[in-house]
């Protein structure tokens, strides 16, 4: 799919949609982003990311009281474009603003979901009240030079992870995989249950992200992140302290670095594939994916 300018975006979606709202085919005035622009790291000025709507339907999109799902079937489009972070490898829907719908259709909350204009339109279109507690932790972004030249005056922490670790996310009072699947095994949620019953000392709201390892029916569970109840991952040293609090483990710190002293060639020489650098310090979901790199 091409990627467009903006007075290309609006002439080609109007042509496609024959200058009509696709909803109430009245005439057309706005040339809508179906996903938000500013969730795509180009713009997302794709024709298949664009609907033709009136101004009355375009309010209703962006309050999403318009699914993303409707504006693609009136539009014809056969194509569901996401950016590439969000595809987690199992069926998710999203609203305007990305939040993923999983099947059950009760949304959860993502990576922008406390943005001020996320919070604004969804509070307009009366919609708050449909997301559930649970959040999909966010994909990893490879390790590029690009990436590490964004953060050259961060302090850095080089955690023990793979590709095939099973991370799991904890709250005070339930717990999920990335998939949001149930577990088959009675040991295994025995033993996240057990966990969970731990936190009575976790803020509403919070969660643990960790990786759980597994060897036979015996499990450990070891923290990698720890979340607030705005969706902002703390520092490492934040993080550290709440595990020792709560009694858990953290993952393996590999190596600490400066990021201006990393050199690329030594860290895939020795870590390919074992472990993730992530910056010390804090920072916000929609910023993990240049803040938390695997190797």
């Amino acid at each position: 799919m091409k990627l467009l300018s903006r007075q290309e975006f609006k002439v080609q979606v109007f042509q496609r949609d024959q200058h009509q709202c696709i909803i109430c085919h009245q005439e057309g005035k706005d040339a809508h982003h179906i996903l938000e622009r500013k969730l795509w790291d180009d713009g997302g000025y794709y024709l298949d990311n664009g609907a033709t709507l009136c101004s009355a339907c375009h309010l209703e999109a962006e309050y999403t009281t318009i699914s993303c799902q409707e504006i693609r079937e009136k539009a014809n489009i056969q194509e569901v474009l996401l950016p590439p972070y969000l595809d987690y490898g199992f069926p998710l829907d999203y609203d305007k603003w990305g939040n993923p719908i999983p099947e059950n259709k009760q949304r959860l909350r993502g990576l922008f979901f406390y943005e001020e204009a996320t919070q604004l339109a969804l509070k307009r279109g009366q919609q708050l009240h449909l997301f559930a507690e649970q959040v999909i932790h966010p994909q990893h972004s490879p390790l590029t030079l690009d990436l590490l030249t964004s953060i050259e005056e961060e302090n850095l922490v080089l955690l023990a992870y793979t590709p095939t670790d099973e991370l799991i996310s904890l709250y005070s009072n339930f717990y999920h995989n990335q998939q949001l699947q149930p577990f088959n095994n009675q040991a295994k949620h025995q033993y996240l249950q057990d966990l969970t019953a731990q936190l009575t000392e976790l803020p509403y709201n919070w969660r643990i992200c960790g990786k759980l390892l597994t060897e036979e029916n015996n499990f450990r569970f070891e923290v990698f992140s720890l979340w607030n109840e705005q969706n902002t991952c703390l520092s490492w040293t934040e993080t550290q302290e709440w595990a020792i609090l709560l009694g858990f483990e953290v993952v393996n710190v590999l190596k600490k670095y400066k990021a201006k002293t990393l050199v690329l060639k030594e860290l895939f020489s020795n870590y390919k594939d074992k472990a993730i650098l992530r910056i010390q310090g804090s920072f916000s979901a929609k910023e993990y994916r240049k803040k938390v790199l695997s190797v």
